[in-house]
């Protein structure tokens, strides 16, 4: 899996590993910051997102649509295809200073995950 985006301040760490500066965010103004990242299947063999799991409340992330549940849908990544993955971080709660969370990207078959956004 690869992760990509076009945004200043977002650099490739490693192989589907993904670093995104947000520098100084005043909560007031700006309560949550999102970004869009894109998935890239880099495989030879169609690839299933099982789940998109958070490193806590504060950060959300969706892959595609939801279900009529509400809850994602898994989703099928042909290879060579991208997918867009929506993260939102709620700084609101945040203590004042550096911080870091995490999303972490995994597909039917593999327990690691395929992808970390830091």
């Amino acid at each position: 899996m690869y992760c990509n985006v076009g945004q200043a301040g977002t650099v490739e760490t490693g192989p589907g590993a993904l670093r995104c500066e947000l520098g100084a965010v005043d909560a007031v103004e700006t309560p949550q910051v999102e970004r869009t990242f894109v998935l890239r299947n880099s495989s030879k063999e169609p690839v299933v997102i099982e789940r998109v799991q958070s490193s806590c409340g504060c950060t959300s992330a969706l892959v595609g649509p939801a279900n009529a549940s509400g809850k994602p849908m898994a989703q099928t990544i042909q290879p060579g295809a991208e997918i867009p993955l929506k993260v939102a971080l709620s700084v609101t709660h945040l203590n004042p200073g550096f911080t870091n969370k995490f999303v972490w990207v995994y597909v039917k078959g593999d327990v690691r995950p395929s992808a970390t956004i830091d």
